[in-house]
């Protein structure tokens, strides 16, 4: 007859690594304090040659476990590992140079007009909470107004103003650019806003629905992580 007797599951394995460290050449086994761990040595030698692909394996992991954990906050692995900086605005600044070159523009925030040769780019939705430079959420502004809004959220009285800048400039440029670059700019319209084709983008209605779609559900979650938000402008 055999008595079974219940080991903890943590004292089962420190006594299988014991026993089969010299010949199973388990990954580790525990000192005698159980306090601490003992690398094989086959398997010291093989993390210390695979420590970049080990290293890459555990974050993915690790990143897959924090999307699940917070499947509302975008750009989950940029918060984690924020860049060093920001990615250049260089192609969104040139496309709106050629709307600022074309039509007077006048700054959703302030009123002024936007002056083509001193303007910034405001992300409409704070960059530190979105983490990325696309099209559809940038919109110019003077430097100061840039500089006021900071990373506050801005008031939903402007959503309006923005969606009509935006199909504004995507109307204009359609005509001004090539064929191929304007579909390049327009792309993230389409991909990020969830609309269908070129032709939704050029439609007001149905542009203005992606936007509500997408954007102000971005806004509330910006506020729920602690972004100040209904932000407006003041002399």
């Amino acid at each position: 007859m055999f008595i079974l007797t219940r080991i903890p599951v943590n004292m089962r394995v420190a006594e299988m690594c014991d026993e089969y460290f010299p010949s199973g050449r388990p990954p580790y086994r525990f000192d005698q304090s159980r306090s601490n761990i003992l690398l094989h040595p086959v398997w010291s030698i093989y993390m210390k040659q695979n420590l970049a692909v080990l290293r890459g394996w555990a974050w993915w992991n690790f990143l897959q476990y924090m999307q699940r954990c917070n499947p509302n906050v975008p750009a989950i692995s940029s918060k984690l590992f924020p860049p060093s900086e920001r990615t250049s605005l260089e192609s969104q600044t040139k496309f709106w140079s050629a709307v600022l070159a074309a039509t007077e523009f006048y700054c959703i925030y302030s009123g002024a007009v936007i002056e083509k040769a001193d303007f910034a780019l405001d992300h409409f939705v704070p960059w530190s909470f979105v983490v990325h430079n696309q099209l559809w959420n940038l919109i110019p502004t003077s430097k100061s107004v840039n500089s006021k809004k900071s990373d506050q959220l801005p008031s939903l009285n402007y959503f309006d103003a923005f969606v009509s800048a935006q199909y504004g400039a995507l109307t204009r440029t359609r005509d001004l650019l090539k064929p191929k670059v304007w579909e390049e700019h327009a792309s993230c319209f389409v991909a990020d806003l969830g609309l269908p084709d070129f032709a939704a983008v050029l439609d007001r209605d149905r542009l203005g629905k992606a936007y509500q779609t997408s954007l102000l559900p971005l806004l509330q979650l910006a506020e729920l992580n602690g972004f100040a938000p209904s932000w407006t402008f003041k002399l």
